[in-house]
C-alpha cells in the first residue's frame, strides 16, 4: 500500500494541507473527483471541499474512506521537540 509520503515529501499538519496531499495523490493516480467519491461513498461535492481544506470537522471515517480509495493509509510520527535536533548519538 501506498502512503502520502511515499507520493510527496511533505506532512500534512492542518485540513488544507491534508486536503492538498489527497488532492496531489488522487491527480497523480489519474482518478477524477467523481470516481474517488463514489468508491469512498461521499458526494463529489464533499470531496471537493476536503480537497480544498474546507472539512476542517470532516467525519474520520469518511477520511479513512477517501484514503483508501485512493490507496493510502496514515503514518502517525511524532514532532520532535523542540532543540531535538542538535542531540548527536552516541
Amino acid at each position: 500500500m501506498t502512503t502520502i509520503g511515499d507520493i510527496m515529501s511533505r506532512f500534512a499538519h492542518d485540513p488544507f494541507t491534508l486536503g492538498a496531499a489527497v488532492r496531489d495523490a488522487r491527480v497523480s493516480a489519474g482518478r477524477t473527483q467523481a470516481e474517488v467519491a463514489q468508491a469512498a461513498h461521499c458526494s463529489r461535492q464533499w470531496l471537493v471541499g476536503f480537497e480544498r481544506g474546507d472539512r476542517s470537522r470532516a467525519e474520520a471515517d469518511v477520511v479513512f474512506r477517501v484514503l483508501h480509495a485512493l490507496g493510502l493509509h496514515v503514518r502517525l510520527e511524532a514532532i520532535p521537540e523542540p532543540g531535538d535536533e542538535e542531540l548527536l548519538p552516541l
